[in-house]
C-alpha cells in the first residue's frame, strides 16, 4: 500500500465518520456568521445606552436633590411653626393670668381637652 493511497483512505475514513456532523456544522458556522455580523450592531446599541442612560442618570440625580431639599424646607418650615406657635400659646397663657410655673399645667390640660 503505498502513501498516496493510504492518505485517500484516511480521508475517505475521516468523511464517513463525520458525515452525519456536517450539517449541524453547517448550522453552526451560519449562527457565528450571524452573530459576529451582529457585534457592530450591539457596539452601537451600547453606545446609544451609555449616551441615553447618562442624562437620564443626571436628570434623575437633580430630581433627587430637589426633592431632599424640599423635605428639608418643609421640616425646617414645621419646626418654625411649632416655635411659632409654642411662643403664641406661651404667650397666651401669660395673658391669661397663668404664671411661668403653672404652663406645664396649662400644657398638659390644653393638650387634653384637643
Amino acid at each position: 500500500m503505498s502513501l498516496s493511497s493510504w492518505m485517500a483512505d484516511v480521508k475517505v475514513s475521516i468523511f464517513e465518520a463525520t458525515k452525519s456532523w456536517v450539517p449541524f456544522l453547517q448550522f453552526g458556522a451560519g449562527a457565528l456568521g450571524t452573530i459576529t455580523q451582529l457585534v457592530p450592531a450591539m457596539q452601537m446599541m451600547g453606545g446609544l445606552y451609555t449616551m441615553v442612560s447618562a442624562p437620564i442618570i443626571s436628570a434623575a440625580t437633580a430630581t433627587w436633590g430637589w426633592v431632599a431639599s424640599t423635605a428639608a424646607s418643609t421640616w425646617s418650615m414645621i419646626k418654625n411653626a411649632a416655635v411659632i406657635g409654642g411662643t403664641v400659646v406661651a404667650s397666651f397663657a401669660t395673658y391669661i393670668g397663668l404664671s411661668s410655673n403653672n404652663h406645664r399645667f396649662f400644657f398638659k390640660k390644653l393638650i387634653y381637652t384637643i
